[in-house]
């Protein structure tokens, strides 16, 4: 007869498994891929084979409004139409959020991009795209890791962040094999990352508490 110490350990160890198979799910790579990626890079395509985009500081602005106006109007979250002025505030709001340029950031780093002739409007509009896609994988599994982890008790956060360190047994740095797991507690989403990028580099990692 298994004693309740036993049972109870293996009841953690299945809510640690869940968790982290919860947690995965919300990570899921194809998934983003599916909802996310893909419709903008169609929208972004067929907005850009629709124009001819000359530079100008005033086409910028402009086709920056016209191409957020149809995101919005086709693929962003709460999908609204918005007028050409709420569409030129939108689209100077979304590039100082999220654009990388190549001098600098924001709105002004993505009319200086432009402005190079080596990379011109459309090229910006397709980062533009990229820095989007990730603007919305962060908001993304922000929020579903929040949903997943706000029922989650501290003993099973504290199971879940043992089963991934054992997974990472070998591959975490020294400094972070040392620290206890309840230390992680507020980081299981980090170290599920760290699990899968080094399942794609070295494959299925063994770990029989841990979901595949």
């Amino acid at each position: 007869m298994r004693s309740s110490s036993t049972t109870n350990s293996d009841a953690l160890h299945q809510r640690a498994a869940k968790v982290i198979d919860a947690l995965r799910s919300s990570l899921d790579e194809a998934m983003l891929a599916r909802e996310i990626d893909e419709p903008l890079d169609r929208a972004t395509e067929a907005f850009l084979a629709e124009r001819d985009l000359p530079f100008s500081v005033g086409s910028f602005r402009a086709e920056t409004a016209a191409y957020v106006q149809r995101l919005y109007r086709e693929v962003l979250p709460g999908v609204r139409e918005l007028s050409n002025a709420q569409a030129a505030d939108a689209a100077a709001a979304l590039l100082d959020q999220t654009y990388e340029g190549t001098c600098s950031n924001g709105y002004w780093g993505a009319l200086a991009d432009t402005a190079d002739p080596a990379i011109g409007l459309a090229e910006m509009i397709r980062r533009f795209a990229q820095f989007i896609k990730l603007w919305r994988r962060r908001l993304r599994t922000t929020s579903a890791l929040a949903r997943v982890l706000e029922q989650v008790d501290w003993e099973t956060r504290v199971a879940a962040a043992q089963a991934m360190m054992d997974t990472l047994h070998g591959i975490l740095p020294p400094s972070l094999e040392q620290r206890p797991p309840c230390a992680f507690v507020d980081d299981l989403a980090d170290l599920l990352a760290l699990v899968l990028a080094a399942e794609e580099e070295w494959g299925t990692l063994t770990n029989p508490a841990l979901p595949t």
